[in-house]
């Protein structure tokens, strides 16, 4: 995300340096380099190093850097081009400070074979000067990090510990106990070395920071910690990870942490939230005995949509029902609502106690605009086909809904929201039924040429998007899209019965009794065994589980959506989202809850971060002593993300929002703007130093071991290790 290249990125120092720099050149003439001796307060650029040899633990940590906003440069390590590691690549000596080019390092290993032994002193030299942390990313447990194996093999569902040390330095937003990913009995997915501390000399520690129970023995083992020597702190891994894992994306915020040392252009939060749409409509359902859904794909004279059962609509019942379950759970529910709904229903009864029932409770919902009747507001369906495609005028162009349809279905439920005073309602939020009128494969390759205007007209500056389809916001309109993730729990199922049924049509062979449409489509789905009755709660709530709790611990603050018709029934949708949050709450600690984000607040979060990515080379964040300061080389005004740790102020203010044991928030840089902030301590990075950029500085130290290749099965790919040998490191780590 803001890998930069080290061959082209021009590095500035900050504006004291630059224009103190200035001040002591004369006609244009440069002044001889300081002498290498002089000691001279230090600034540290907020970026971190990483040293990429291909495996995929090293692509892991550079998938979290990314998704937290820190800044970060690359270098290939397979590349014959890349640039040698010397001193003046770490670090300079001006006249007035040393600037170290990195606050933090990733590596493959301890001692990376792909460095020359030059190179490997130099890193060793630069970290201990500069207090400047490495991440080690994957190793062979050896003396020569501290460490004596105790065994080799899966650590798949075994159950890790966070030692005291690590909730005091990084991990202090979780509880203290993770569980390791065993999503396939009899696959091996994760590989690791659990390891016992070694004697060790010189000064030498080695603090376990996660740790569990050695197979065979009753003792403990560490798989996670820090190796600290010569002044240089190596937090080592000895267990192979990728960046879908789910224990991976719990521990790897903790590791970024403890690398950056707490302070970082970055924001992470763990955000959730479900909007359940067509509140007041009654949905279609799923007819097991046709494999079809009535109204849709069901012949109407066989599965007619008066039958009963045909179609399912919330009662009032169920609006008590989620307005007790979001008491006990401290969670909303959006409630996206179409007002015809309510109008239809008591133009053919006299009345509705389901919207009786919601306006009595609505105090308790946060409401979203859903248009006013969910009409499809991209082009005219023609129906003639199978699949459908758009309508065309008589001239032949495509027959679109037209801009006063748009404005009319928007307007007419905005009326219905102030008729109704409906609380926590932002009138400028919008969900079109089906995300209709945004670009839709393969029918609608463009936006509906209306819908711009139309929102526009109306004032909407959010209009939610489908993430499977679109995964990043953009700009339509006066409106910017919202992308949401589809929950895989369908929107004309109401029971487990049927919720089933649907899912073994999709996902079964014709041999089996299914569809096929997972034979047809081996690239894009994966046959499965027919699920029996009960695997709506033994499978497909935990797999649903799976996939929305790791949008959760992505920085990921995209909503997720469900239809009214999983609230009614059997209420299916409840055993997902209580199992997503129990999940969550038994990892992380209190000081970390779940961000529940509005609309709004989702789309103000994305687009940060969009503009963040593409123009956070613009902004260059350094540390000196306790103060970090931002710089923005740009003309125009920019967010920053910025964490720092608890204490830290801003001016006269206290800084941020506590999130996870840090302060952390957007900070907002005017065009060429410069901001300081006061960290509250020491923050262990040196404060004074002196640095020989000649090769000549840096001691030889002998060569890297030689590796034995051995393989290691964990369930994606056969990865290279290394045997134990002396100091040997792996080469490469689990997919």
């Amino acid at each position: 995300m803001n890998a930069r290249s080290i061959r082209a990125r021009l590095r500035t120092t900050t504006i004291a340096t630059t224009a103190a720099t200035a001040m002591l050149a004369t006609g244009g003439v440069a002044l001889a380099t300081p002498a290498a001796a002089a000691t001279r307060p230090v600034e540290i650029q907020a970026t971190v190093l990483v040293l990429d040899d291909g495996q995929p633990m090293v692509s892991a940590i550079v998938d979290r850097l990314a998704k937290e906003g820190v800044d970060y440069e690359k270098v290939d390590l397979t590349s014959a081009s890349r640039p040698q590691l010397t001193p003046a690549f770490f670090a300079s000596q001006g006249w007035l400070t040393t600037r170290a080019k990195f606050m933090g390092v990733v590596t493959p290993s301890a001692e990376p074979a792909s460095l020359t032994a030059a190179e490997r002193a130099t890193l060793a030299r630069y970290e201990s000067t500069f207090k400047v942390r490495e991440f080690s990313a994957y190793n062979w447990p050896s003396a020569g990090i501290g460490l004596e194996n105790q065994y080799s093999g899966a650590v798949d569902g075994m159950a890790a510990d966070l030692s005291g040390a690590a909730k005091t330095n990084g991990f202090e937003y979780l509880k203290g106990s993770v569980t390791f990913d065993d999503l396939s009995p009899g696959v091996s997915e994760s590989y690791g070395y659990i390891a016992k501390k070694a004697a060790t000399s010189n000064g030498a520690t080695y603090t376990p920071y996660l740790t569990l129970p050695v197979p065979g023995t009753g003792e403990n083992g560490s798989l996670l910690g820090v190796y600290a020597k010569d002044g240089r702190e190596q937090l080592i891994s000895t267990v192979a990870s990728n960046a879908s894992q789910q224990h991976w994306k719990v521990l790897s915020h903790g590791i970024v942490s403890w690398l950056t040392r707490g302070i970082s252009t970055s924001y992470s939060r763990n955000f959730f939230a479900v909007q359940v749409d067509d509140v007041l409509l009654p949905d279609a359902e799923w007819n097991a005995e046709g494999n079809c859904t009535v109204g849709d794909d069901c012949d109407p004279a066989t599965y007619p949509e008066t039958a009963p059962g045909a179609t399912s609509r919330m009662t009032a019942q169920d609006v008590d029902q989620l307005a007790a379950w979001q008491r006990t759970n401290g969670v909303k529910l959006d409630v996206a609502f179409n007002g015809a709904g309510a109008a239809d229903q008591k133009a053919e009864t006299g009345s509705d106690a389901l919207e009786a029932s919601l306006l009595a409770n609505k105090n308790e919902f946060r409401w979203i605009n859903h248009t006013w009747s969910h009409p499809y507001l991209g082009c005219v369906h023609d129906d003639s086909t199978t699949p459908w495609q758009c309508a065309k005028t008589s001239t032949g162009g495509i027959n679109w809904a037209s801009q006063a349809t748009i404005a009319s279905e928007i307007s007419k439920n905005v009326a219905y929201a102030k008729t109704n005073t409906l609380p926590n309602f932002d009138a400028a939020s919008l969900v079109t039924g089906e995300h209709s009128g945004l670009k839709s494969l393969p029918q609608m390759p463009a936006d509906n040429p209306y819908l711009a205007s139309a929102l526009t007209q109306q004032r909407i500056k959010w209009i939610a998007s489908d993430a499977s389809r679109e995964s990043e916001p953009r700009v339509l309109g006066s409106a910017t899209t919202v992308p949401r993730h589809p929950m895989n729990i369908y929107y004309n199922t109401s029971t487990k019965a049927n919720a089933v049924d649907e899912y073994n049509w999709l996902y079964t062979s014709r041999a089996d009794g299914g569809s096929g449409l997972c034979e047809d489509n081996p690239a894009t789905s994966t046959c499965i065994t027919p699920l029996t009755q009960d695997g709506f709660d033994s499978y497909i709530v935990p797999k649903e589980k799976q996939i929305a709790l790791g949008h959760v611990l992505d920085n990921d603050a995209r909503p997720h959506y469900a239809h009214q018709s999983n609230l009614t029934g059997d209420r299916i949708l409840y055993p997902v989202v209580e199992g997503i949050l129990g999940s969550y709450r038994g990892v992380y600690a209190d000081n970390a809850p779940i961000v529940n984000v509005t609309t709004a607040e989702a789309g103000t979060q994305l687009v940060r971060q969009q503009t963040w990515r593409a123009r956070s080379s613009q902004v260059q964040a350094t540390i000196s002593g306790t103060k970090l300061q931002l710089f923005n080389n740009s003309f125009s005004a920019i967010d920053v993300p910025v964490t720092a740790p608890s204490g830290t102020r801003s001016g006269l203010s206290t800084f941020g929002q506590s999130y996870g044991g840090q302060s952390s928030d957007w900070v907002r840089l005017r065009g060429l703007g410069l901001k300081t902030f006061t960290l509250p301590t020491a923050t262990g990075f040196a404060t004074s130093a002196s640095w020989d950029t000649s090769a000549a500085a840096t001691p030889a130290t002998p060569s890297a071991p030689a590796l034995t290749p051995g393989t290691a099965k964990d369930g994606t790919s056969t990865r290279v290790v290394a045997q134990p040998v002396a100091d040997s490191d792996l080469i490469a780590a689990a997919g």
